[in-house]
């Protein structure tokens, strides 16, 4: 509930336009850290006043561990759509586009992009390098240390800690839990035999455990065993019960540790370090509520940063409107009017030269078509190869090198390009071996004069002026 009065009042009459974000992330998954912290950044930037939109990847609703519905009730995390996408183009709004470490290359098409690193560059999958105007931040400093920022880090706790806590009741621990999903069910990871008899919790799965089961079973067992970096450990350690961490070949360091420390953990399954996790348990929670305090400023850093940096970045294509959710009763009133149409064209041509505004103008419209028909992906590598082709070549040389690729390509295919070549190259030597004939096809070439052993034609080339 809001009690402060100028909060309340500048939101009120604040009409100051900010650079919106949009959050691209799979439906909402309460046991997905990564997941969760993205939704839990679009509820916090919208909460500042900043406004904040999640891109959906629908492919993902409905499948296995993931809801039917795209968002979390409890949160402020409206989904952005077509229509709201071109108020912003129109208005001049660049958005800040964010994509976790998951996602590889740019599928919205965005004038500015800032990759929010969950997890080390790669592992599920997503960017390993980055562009020289993409801002980066990730989710602790051990990520960070291998990106190009090491000092943009944005620290969210997912895990809440005023549902995991202590038992209120006294009573003995006893027991354990393993958790190996990724290294077992991934990895290919196997578990020592001492430790495939404990019970295992899983995701996903009809029996998995819910949220309160989860409480429960920490709450009462003497150990944790994780052979990952998993949220679970960490609501382990809120519950009291001390977490045993397993290395492995694809679990080398924990992620958090410069956050939130290792008064808990144990590294590795030996004596004095399971010794140190009981004896410094009872650290972590001051540890991870010190971590929430520290939220403010860390996300105010990032919003500085992203509106600071977004506003050099030019917005000249609208983003790709493929991927957002159809509304069709808002899309009508976005039809386009001759006045609409008018003002767009006024924007185009402000600032630039009619043949910079025919290249504009038609690279918008050969892009949409490829878009509309779902070529875009297979189409537009292909004019990029064209383009590298004809850049510095005339007319003739580009239709020459276009027309040998294809030759050469089409022969390849039918694996007949051995035979053709030495079929060229006896004919070659035939030509120069006999005047007349040579004489006549050298002629046809572009050569004046043929002087057998001096002008004779390479494989593969042709004449200066022919090039």
């Amino acid at each position: 509930m809001l009690t402060d009065i100028g909060v309340i009042e500048q939101s009120l009459f604040s009409l100051e336009k900010k650079h919106p974000y949009y959050l691209f992330c799979p439906p909402i998954k309460i046991h997905s850290a990564g997941v969760s912290a993205m939704h839990r950044l679009c509820h916090l930037l919208n909460r500042m006043g900043f406004p904040a939109y999640v891109v959906i990847e629908r492919e993902f609703l409905g499948r296995l561990g993931y809801p039917k519905y795209p968002t979390y009730p409890g949160l402020v995390t409206p989904e952005l759509s077509e229509a709201l996408a071109r108020q912003h183009f129109d208005e001049g709004l660049t958005p800040i586009v964010i994509y976790p470490d998951s996602v590889k290359g740019d599928p919205l098409n965005a004038p500015y992009i800032c990759r929010y690193m969950l997890n080390y560059p790669g592992f599920f999958g997503g960017e390993t390098s980055f562009l020289p105007d993409e801002t980066v931040f990730s989710y602790s400093k051990k990520i960070a240390l291998r990106t190009k920022a090491p000092e943009n880090v944005l620290f969210l706790p997912i895990s809440d800690p005023s549902f995991f806590v202590p038992s209120q009741e006294e009573r003995k621990r006893a027991g354990a839990y393993r958790y190996n999903q990724k290294f077992v069910y991934i990895h290919g990871g196997t578990i020592d035999p001492e430790l495939q008899v404990l019970p295992e919790i899983t995701r996903d799965r009809a029996d998995s455990p819910s949220k309160k089961e989860l409480r429960e079973i920490f709450q009462s067992r003497e150990y944790f065993y994780a052979f990952e970096n998993t949220a679970l450990s960490i609501e382990a350690a809120l519950c009291g019960c001390p977490v045993i961490l397993m290395p492995n070949e694809w679990f080398t360091e924990v992620i958090a540790e410069y956050e939130l420390g290792m008064d808990g953990f144990a590294w590795g399954n030996t004596p004095p370090q399971i010794e140190k996790a009981r004896e410094t348990i009872h650290l972590f929670r001051d540890r991870y509520l010190n971590c929430i305090k520290n939220v403010g400023p860390s996300i105010e850093r990032f919003v500085h940063v992203t509106q600071d940096r977004v506003r050099s970045a030019k917005y000249e294509m609208e983003i790709n409107f493929s991927v957002l959710p159809i509304h069709v009763g808002v899309e009508i009133g976005h039809l386009i009017t001759p006045v609409r149409l008018s003002k767009r064209l006024a924007d185009l041509t402000s600032g630039r030269s009619f043949k910079d505004l025919v290249i504009l103008t038609t690279k918008n419209c050969v892009l949409r078509s490829l878009r509309f028909l779902g070529l875009e992906k297979p189409v537009v590598p292909i004019i990029k190869r064209l383009v590298g082709l004809a850049r510095g070549r005339t007319f003739t040389q580009f239709l020459f090198l276009f027309t040998k690729k294809i030759i050469i390509r089409g022969l390849r295919v039918i694996k007949m390009e051995k035979p053709i070549k030495k079929a060229v190259d006896n004919s070659k030597y035939w030509f120069h071996r006999h005047d007349k004939m040579g004489k006549l096809w050298m002629q046809r070439l572009g050569f004046r004069k043929f002087v057998p052993g001096e002008n004779q034609l390479p494989m593969g080339e042709l004449p200066p002026h022919v090039l």
